[in-house]
């Protein structure tokens, strides 16, 4: 049985979530962050903008962390809307940046092969990094581009994309910055740091 061991009280459809803290102790190792510190005072989903998008709020998530729910966090929607704005680290006692274990998180799903709750905007975030790494900065044209062919949304927002170019908000030209090569060199170490597990972060985004 996966993450924590669970028992069923006779007579009682209830199921008991036992602690198990195997998935406790990785994220903190790799982290730094000191999950089992969290005491439940619920601060970071208060200050949460993007809470109410998430099927688990912050608290509850470090929450099933402590419990060892592993597959329930994984699969979570939370993990990709996390905005990392890191307004639950700032409201903390304890000082927990949940935006890193969300990266880190992130890092394991995509390192196993799993499944991407919110695949919109995983190709996003793809699709701004590729741009970056391409420039030395984001140029939207082909941001917008390469989002649209990777998450088959080819007709939504055209109306709005073709009043942004009329007036002059979406530049056709990228500008391309001089230290492109020291860009690609961040973009090589952060992808050799996550190959060998030492980054909880996703990399380049280059995964196809």
């Amino acid at each position: 049985m996966s993450g924590a061991e669970q028992a069923t009280a006779p007579g009682s459809a209830a199921t008991t979530i036992l602690p198990e803290g195997r998935l406790a102790a990785e994220v903190e190792a790799a982290t730094g962050e000191p999950v089992n510190r969290c005491f439940g005072c619920k601060k970071c989903t208060g200050g949460c903008p993007v809470s109410m998008h998430m099927d688990l709020v912050p608290h509850r998530v470090i929450r099933l962390i402590q419990l060892g729910q592993r597959e329930t966090v994984l699969n979570s929607s939370t993990v990709w809307i996390c905005a990392s704005c890191r307004a639950c680290e700032a409201r903390c006692p304890n000082d927990i940046n949940i935006a890193h274990v969300m990266d880190y998180l992130k890092g394991r799903i995509l390192a196993a092969g799993g499944r991407v709750a919110e695949s919109k905007v995983y190709d996003f975030h793809r699709s701004f990094l590729n741009t970056v790494g391409l420039y030395g900065r984001a140029h939207e044209i082909t941001m917008i581009g390469m989002y649209k062919m990777r998450s088959r949304t080819y007709f939504d927002d055209l109306a709005m994309g073709g009043r942004m170019l009329a007036r002059g908000r979406l530049p056709i030209l990228p500008e391309i910055i001089r230290g492109r090569g020291q860009i690609r060199r961040i973009f090589r170490r952060a992808a050799e740091l996550a190959r060998s597990g030492r980054a909880g972060g996703e990399g380049t985004g280059d995964r196809r």
